[in-house]
């Protein structure tokens, strides 16, 4: 039974360590994701903590930030503006993701 075990383990780490690898993103993954999602003007900082974070103005209004994690890992993503779906308005929301 311990035979059967090891590989099995084995097998879960390399496909838990694949998709980690696919998780990551680098500065020039975002810069090329916005600019092919149509936004012109994109403005990359860097957080207190080492976070990158990439502002991005679209033609239309609308206005995409994204804080990208020393890792690689997107920590959070957000989109604002006209075209966007945050309008200022959260007076009356639920805070529910099932709409």
């Amino acid at each position: 039974m311990a035979r059967l075990v090891a590989p099995v383990v084995l097998a879960g780490a390399v496909l838990l360590a694949a998709g980690a690898a696919q998780a990551k993103s680098s500065k020039k993954d975002i810069m090329k994701w916005l600019d092919d999602a149509g936004f012109t003007a994109i403005e990359v900082s860097r957080s207190l903590f080492g976070n990158l974070i990439f502002e991005a103005h679209a033609p239309d209004g609308r206005i995409r930030k994204i804080v990208l994690g020393k890792d690689g890992t997107i920590l959070r993503e957000w989109e604002e503006g006209e075209g966007g779906d945050d309008h200022g308005d959260d007076k009356d929301d639920d805070h529910d993701d099932d709409d």
